[in-house]
């Protein structure tokens, strides 16, 4: 049988072998084998990778959580050669990501900030019709919402864009063009 440390290289070398970068998971995993060396343990039990993971003090709830997942991950492969090994369960350091909530733009803010994109200058000289080169080509932002004459290359009516050409939405239940 190998140790825990020849066990975490095969199972990184696995991985990165299926594509995974891995590499706080790596840094992660070295640092459990470490803590496991220091106590003599050869094989992980639920008790020795949940003080692993709760061992940074100064740190938030998500990050003990993730911890004990790299353990999870490596405990589930090694339970296949070592009999001994205990898999951490899912919700043992529960955690649930609070994601912050979206910020819905008003339609005076869109106007505001389409008639600023409208302002703004192209920093390369051939820069009439939205291209890649050119993302702060006000042409794209406005062509965001519509794709007014003014722009278009092959309108007949070659004129300078004004924000009412590029801003013909309403906003009902949903937007709307004109």
């Amino acid at each position: 049988m190998n140790t825990l440390r020849q066990a975490v290289q095969e199972y990184l070398s696995m991985r990165r072998n299926l594509g995974f970068a891995l590499r706080k998971v790596g840094h992660g995993l070295l640092d459990f084998v470490t803590f496991m060396e220091q106590r003599r343990a050869s094989y992980i039990t639920q008790t020795l990778a949940l003080d692993w993971a709760q061992q940074p003090q100064k740190v938030q709830p998500a990050q003990w959580a993730e911890r004990l997942c790299f353990v999870r991950g490596f405990a589930r492969y090694r339970s296949a050669t070592d009999s001994r090994t205990q898999i951490p369960p899912q919700g043992l350091l529960p955690f649930r990501r609070k994601r912050p909530r979206p910020y819905l733009y008003s339609d005076d803010e869109i106007e505001r900030l389409l008639r600023a994109a409208l302002k703004m200058s192209c920093r390369y000289q051939h820069c009439e019709l939205p291209s890649p080169r050119c993302a702060s080509n006000p042409s794209i932002v406005s062509s965001l919402y519509d794709y007014p004459p003014c722009l278009n290359s092959c309108a007949p009516e070659k004129r300078p864009c004004t924000p009412k050409d590029t801003i013909r939405f309403k906003y009902d239940s949903q937007f709307t063009r004109d």
